[in-house]
Formats: C-alpha cells, structure tokens, sequence
C-alpha cells in the first residue's frame, strides 16, 4: 500500500519532484511516476494505485486545474476523505474544491520550514494517521470459500465448539487490537524520532508543525488573498491598457506635430519665394521709372558738351581749295601744265 499519491499535470514535473524528494525524506512511500509498467493499462494502472494509498496530494497549478484526470482524481480523493490540496501557482481551484483549504507553495523554495509546507505535513500526518488498513473481509470471504467443509458433530458437541470458537475470536480481537495500538505507537514514535533528526538544522530544534486552529479562518484568508490577487491583476491589466492608450495618443499627437511643422515649413518656404519675386517686381520697376530720367541726363550732359568740343577747335588753318581742273594744252604736244586755282 503506498501513503501518499501525487496527482498533478505533466507539464510541473520538474517542480513536483522537489515537494516529492522532501517527503520521501520523511520516510514515506510516494506514487508520482506514471511510467506504466509493460502488461498494463493506463485505467487499471493508475486507478489500482489511486485506490489502494491512504492520502492524495493534489497540486493545483496553472496546467492542472484544466486537466480532466487531475480533477477526476481529486474527486475520488475527496469522496473517500483522503485528498490533501496544495497551490503551486495562485490560482482559483475547479468548482467543488474551492472551499477546502490549500497549502500555499506558490513561493515556496525548496525549504522544509517553509510555513505553508510544515502545514501541509500536518495536513498529510493527519490523514495517514485517520487511515486505516484495508479490512480482513476480502481475506476471511477467500477463507471461507477455499476452505473444506467440517464433518457434522452432535448438537452438544458442537454448542462446545461454539463456546471455544467464540472464546478463542475474542481473545482473538483483543489480542489483535493490543497489537493494533503498540504497533501504531512505535510507528509514531520512530516516525517523530526520525523526522526530528532529518529537520533539526546544525543542532539547533526545528520549528514544530503547525496545524491551523480554524479551517474556516484559513479558508477566508487564502479567498482574500486570492481575491487580492486578482484584483492587483485586474488593477495591472487597466493600468497597462491605459498606458497602451496614453502612448498611442503622444504617437498620434507627435505625428500631428511633425505634419504641422512640415506645413509650416512649407509655408515659410512659400512666403520666402514670394518675398523673392516681391523684391524682384520692385526692382523692375525701379528700374523702370528711373531708366527715362537717367537717359534724360545722359542726353542733356551730351548737349552741353558738343558746343565746347566744335569752339574748342583751331581755325588758323585755311581751308585747302580743292585742286583745279586738268587743262591740257592741245596746240604743243610736248608741254602740259597744270593750271591751279588760284582765287
């Protein structure tokens, strides 16, 4: 018979095996490898471990409280009152075990005084020690069917062997549950003994069990802290989505900004061409005005300067007489004279 069996969803292995290792230190016997041996089913496998242990550690996480085998599991556990819940993430439980009280491993570290895990010690001793072993009917139902019928006996010889057969199964009883008891006992001590040893740290005593004194206390505690929780994750989720939003508006009004500062930049470019083409005209038209005035007194300073110019010229000199005609003498053929003008 094993004492404890571990329900819990494939993907937290790797932080099961820790809480695992711990109780293996205790010296119990614990089913969590669902390696199925060859030659059986997955059903009979698991539902012939599931029956035969004495307490049932479910492991409430993320991944497990979507798992139909996790719930159908801790809903046999909870039929024969052997389940023990524990939290490895903070999560709201599957509808029908939200109001039994979980141990809280969500920031456990591996530590043995851990106070959600001394509890849920306590929780698990306690189950184990309410336990019982399983009952001697099938064993005495396969006696009576496998044993040999007895020959028949006089009515006063069988009325002795009643007596003697009830004598005998009482001392019987009795005998058995003395034993019963002694054996419990030693159990508890070597158990107590052995784990005061394992969890006392370089001498000095460990912390002692802590079993909370009100269910019902640590039931409203553990629904405040959960509706704690959620409301800091409600709170967290609003805040991010207002900070989404706040950034999206100084995105959208640094995009208005930069088309607001393109058109006017656009426009000082605009009114600089203009201003351009303005300084241009007026000098044209400068031009234009002062062009006839400027050829006026090019004009006037040239007719004052050409009378100087004809009296400045000397008229000593008399004009050459242009040269007279040729005459030529017809009479002497050897002697030609010219005859000049001679006024």
């Amino acid at each position: 018979m094993t004492d404890i069996f571990v329900s819990y969803a494939h993907e937290d292995r790797e932080r099961v095996i820790l809480i695992v290792k711990e109780l293996e230190k205790l010296r119990w016997s614990v089913f969590w490898d669902r390696n199925i041996p060859p030659g059986e089913t997955w059903e009979t496998f698991i539902g012939k471990a599931l029956g035969e242990c004495r307490c049932v550690l479910v492991v409430w996480s993320n991944c497990s409280v979507n798992s139909d085998w996790v719930k159908e599991e801790a809903d046999e556990a909870k039929e024969k009152g052997r389940l023990v819940p524990l939290f490895l993430d903070a999560v709201l439980p599957p509808i029908g075990f939200r109001r039994i009280h979980a141990a809280d491993l969500s920031d456990w570290k591996n530590n043995s005084s851990h106070q959600a895990f001394q509890e849920l010690i306590g929780a698990i001793e306690s189950k184990l020690s309410s336990s019982t072993l399983p009952s001697e009917n099938g064993r005495d139902s396969v006696r009576r069917a496998t044993q040999v019928s007895e020959p028949v006996l006089p009515k006063a010889e069988q009325g002795l062997v009643k007596k003697e057969r009830s004598f005998s199964s009482g001392r019987l009883k009795t005998t058995s549950a003395i034993v019963a008891v002694v054996m419990f006992a030693v159990l508890v001590i070597v158990w107590f003994m052995s784990s005061k040893q394992e969890s006392m740290p370089t001498g000095q005593a460990s912390k002692a069990i802590v079993i909370p004194a009100s269910i019902d206390a640590v039931k409203a505690k553990r629904e405040a802290e959960l509706r704690q929780k959620a409301e800091e994750s409600r709170l967290k989720a609003e805040k991010e989505a207002a900070d989404r939003l706040a950034a999206k508006e100084r995105a959208k009004q640094a995009a208005a900004d930069r088309l607001a500062a393109e058109e006017r930049a656009k426009q000082e470019e605009a009114d600089r061409l203009a201003a351009e083409e303005r300084a241009k005209q007026e000098e044209a038209d400068r031009l234009a005005v002062e062009a006839p005035i400027v050829i006026k007194q090019v004009a006037k300073k040239a007719a004052k300067k050409a009378p100087a110019k004809v009296a400045s010229d000397s008229p000593s000199e008399a004009p050459v007489a242009p040269p007279a005609p040729l005459r030529v003498d017809r009479t002497s053929t050897y002697s030609v004279r010219p005859q000049f003008y001679n006024p």
